[in-house]
């Protein structure tokens, strides 16, 4: 039951994919690929990127790897204010560096 089901789904993935034009590489193709090589395309951020990526397939922990990266981004950025306005003894949030403040005399 469970083949057949597993059939039939990969059946309509690949009318889906062939209904836009896109294809699988195929068992030659692919055996031509280096171990180790680099991709040609793939998922990329930028600077300017608001969000990172995350690689799961699970929402829910996608969502909580979110909330945790901007929970630091949020709490360091608080303490360089403070830290660069001359209190040296502000505390950082675990894993993140003091910013270079320039020695001033």
């Amino acid at each position: 039951l469970m083949t057949r089901r597993l059939e039939e789904r990969r059946q309509e993935i690949l009318k889906a994919r062939n209904a836009e034009g896109k294809k699988f590489l195929g068992r030659t193709a692919l055996k031509r690929v280096r171990p180790g090589s680099l991709p040609k395309s793939t998922k990329t951020s930028t600077i300017t990127t608001h969000r990172p990526r995350v690689l799961s397939a699970c929402n829910v922990r996608r969502a909580e790897m979110k909330s945790w990266y901007f929970d630091i981004i949020f709490r360091f950025k608080v303490a360089s204010e403070v830290y660069r306005s001359g209190n040296l003894t502000t505390q950082f949030p675990e894993g993140t560096y003091r910013p270079y403040v320039g020695l001033v005399t």
